[in-house]
């Protein structure tokens, strides 16, 4: 199954996910990942930089229900 790319708004180059944290709210049954993507184009002025759990910038952040 192919999955779309999710594209930087800057330079159009594809997004990485830096890292994911899985939430979920006191008294609630319902998981959550918490997602944030950087883009690694040095030529991008949202650049991540080399420390990708430490990103200077990062692109966008999703949030998906997994239960």
């Amino acid at each position: 199954m192919e999955v779309d790319k999710v594209k930087c708004s800057h330079c159009n180059q594809d997004l990485y996910v830096s890292k994911v944290v899985p939430t979920s709210e006191m008294n609630s049954t319902d998981v959550y990942m918490d997602q944030t993507f950087v883009c690694t184009n040095p030529d991008c002025e949202i650049y991540c930089g080399d420390d990708l759990s430490n990103p200077k910038h990062v692109a966008m952040t999703m949030k998906v229900k997994v239960n």
